[in-house]
């Protein structure tokens, strides 16, 4: 039921300002794969290098996400308490940033694959977050378009890594 719920969400609920920066933010990942794919090959190490510096800090970005859903949890408790959710929030919200650290430190075909498999799995784990009620309805749909065509970029790019 509640996944049906978060299937009819229109696109007319998303905040204007997250879906702006939202799609905004798939500009440097479409523009650096494109350059990576018909730009000069003397080149192709630094947009490669960028292609997978933006998606860590991208990714690491979606993690913060995580500590702001459990302090504002936090807030509303008008307590602190140390519950499961609130630590796998905070882990959540950390694991992001060691993969994307992980991707810079590696490089290459790896460093993709580690990135899109960060951005599948915190797609999975939010999607969770929205049907049990801590993350807002809305952000379903714009994470799932956002990861689906960041992924798209880097599986791209992993062709030409």
């Amino acid at each position: 039921m509640e996944t049906q719920r978060i299937k009819n969400l229109g696109w007319s609920r998303i905040p204007r300002p997250a879906f702006f920066w939202g799609l905004a933010g798939i500009l440097p990942f479409a523009g650096l794969t494109l350059a990576q794919i018909f730009g000069a090959a003397s080149d192709a190490a630094m947009i490669e290098q960028a292609l997978i510096a933006y998606g860590a800090l991208i990714l690491t970005f979606i993690g913060g996400v995580h500590w702001g859903l459990a302090m504002r949890a936090g807030i509303d408790a008008q307590a602190i308490r140390q519950s499961a959710q609130d630590w796998q929030l905070y882990t959540t919200g950390i694991l992001p940033s060691l993969v994307g650290f992980g991707a810079v430190l590696t490089g290459g075909v790896l460093a993709f694959l580690l990135l899109i498999g960060g951005f599948f799995a915190l797609l999975a784990y939010d999607l969770r977050l929205v049907r049990r009620g801590v993350a807002s309805q809305w952000y379903a749909p714009l994470r799932i378009v956002l990861t689906i065509a960041v992924t798209f970029c880097l599986g791209l790019a992993v062709s030409y890594a």
